[in-house]
């Protein structure tokens, strides 16, 4: 069974079954460079990247079906929460989610008039990138990008809060937790 996967460019998948000593090459249906993968079982798993990637497989990644992300965008971080729910972060603002194993992606549209004022403020109309996003259950997640920002959400992604952003603060790459108060 897979303990886990990596990815890379030009469209790489590798899979490893026995805790990392070895990496086996999958075949991805992509060369374009693949920058996440979320795993929420051996068989389960998704894999974003440039130009909008986006793959999914339920067969512990002997095949990986390409899936309509609806964007373009670089896809900069996938975070799965079942076999059927994942969320996904990219580059101009792009926030995705699926609730039917990726068969179909909602894009969301956050107000950043609402999250970043300041900011727009300061630098006029922006889209930030998101860089990393990380739910600790169904309901509640983070999400890190440019400007130093966080957003939390406790519904399930229907409405967000900016935490902490600023023009002057450096861009965060990944955010983590391993449980709500931690």
């Amino acid at each position: 069974h897979v303990d886990g996967w990596a990815v890379g460019r030009f469209g790489l998948i590798l899979r490893s079954d026995d805790g990392g000593k070895s990496w086996k090459k999958q075949p991805s249906g992509t060369g374009l460079a693949l920058s996440a993968v979320s795993a929420i079982d051996p068989e389960h798993a998704f894999a974003v990247g440039n130009g909008g990637v986006l793959l999914a497989t339920s067969d512990g990644g002997h095949t990986w079906q390409k899936q309509n992300s609806g964007t373009k965008n670089h896809l900069l971080d996938v975070r799965a929460l079942s076999p059927t729910d994942a969320y996904v972060v990219g580059a101009f603002g792009t926030l995705l989610s699926t609730t039917d194993g990726g068969r179909t992606w909602v894009k969301h549209s956050l107000s950043w008039n609402d999250l970043i004022p300041a900011i727009i403020k300061n630098t006029g109309p922006v889209m930030p990138n998101l860089n990393s996003v990380f739910f600790i259950s169904k309901t509640e997640g983070w999400i890190a990008g440019e400007f130093g920002m966080i957003l939390h959400t406790q519904d399930a992604g229907k409405t967000w809060t900016a935490q902490r952003s600023g023009s002057d603060f450096p861009q965060l790459a990944a955010i983590a937790f391993r449980s709500p108060q931690e």
